[in-house]
């Protein structure tokens, strides 16, 4: 299993405060079956992106001296990214291609929580274009566009990118439960991440691939696992075809 979002980094964002809580979340990540993860510090659009790099680099390496101090160096792969919030102007930065997950063409992107004009999808295409890169969208469930109309996913997905979902809007207690069960019904979803900040609270991915079948089954599991390996290693994915929701009495199904 692979964690596709975190921020298990020390002290570079609001995520991980210390080398310590770096190393909790990591080996409680390991105890429940996690073989990869991806640090997704976050990126902004007043980032310079050379001090950005270095700072990411110096936090990974102070984490991964930690690891290799507990002997636990190696035991989940790790690769960098960022989670890039995107902009109007996110696509003219130059060099955009060193916030990809390590290795790959695949970028991590978060959308603003204001209601999404044209230009959201303008700015998105333009990555893929001009960069000829993949975006992943960070959880998807979370956005209030997407609460409103689940459907603008769609226009995501036909632009060839991914969509990530966070594995505790699978519980019952989130307020974005039914939304999110809804989108992978649709097959909206691709891959899962934690998104985890803090060494309390995690929700592992392995609960949440164990809700997903609970309620859609054990092929969609396998599914999305498949995608997540390609995903990693830098490989084209193939996904199921979307299915649009429908809305009835204000309610979308």
């Amino acid at each position: 299993m692979i964690d596709f979002h975190t921020h298990i980094l020390p002290a570079i964002d609001d995520g991980s405060r210390s080398v310590e809580e770096s190393l909790a979340i990591f080996k409680q990540q390991h105890q429940e079956g996690v073989q990869a993860l991806v640090a997704t510090p976050h990126f902004y659009p007043d980032d310079q992106l050379e001090a950005f790099l270095q700072r990411r680099d110096l936090a990974a390496e102070q984490f991964e001296q930690a690891l290799q101090a507990e002997g636990l160096l190696g035991q989940v792969k790790l690769k960098k990214g960022a989670e890039v919030l995107l902009s109007v102007d996110t696509w003219k930065i130059e060099n955009l291609e060193a916030l990809c997950i390590t290795g790959t063409k695949y970028i991590l992107l978060e959308m603003p929580y204001s209601k999404w004009s044209d230009w959201i999808y303008t700015s998105v295409q333009n990555i893929i274009d001009n960069h000829k890169l993949i975006p992943v969208i960070a959880h998807v469930e979370r956005y209030d566009t997407v609460m409103e109309d689940p459907n603008q996913l769609l226009r995501f997905i036909e632009m060839g990118a991914l969509l990530q979902m966070n594995t505790y809007s699978l519980q019952k207690k989130s307020s974005k439960y039914k939304l999110a069960h809804k989108l992978l019904k649709h097959h909206m979803i691709h891959i899962l991440g934690s998104d985890v900040h803090r060494a309390k609270g995690l929700m592992p991915i392995k609960e949440g691939y164990r809700l997903i079948e609970m309620q859609h089954g054990g092929q969609m599991v396998a599914n999305m696992l498949q995608i997540g390996e390609s995903l990693y290693k830098g490989e084209a994915v193939t996904c199921e075809r979307p299915t649009p929701l429908k809305k009835r009495f204000g309610i979308w199904f």
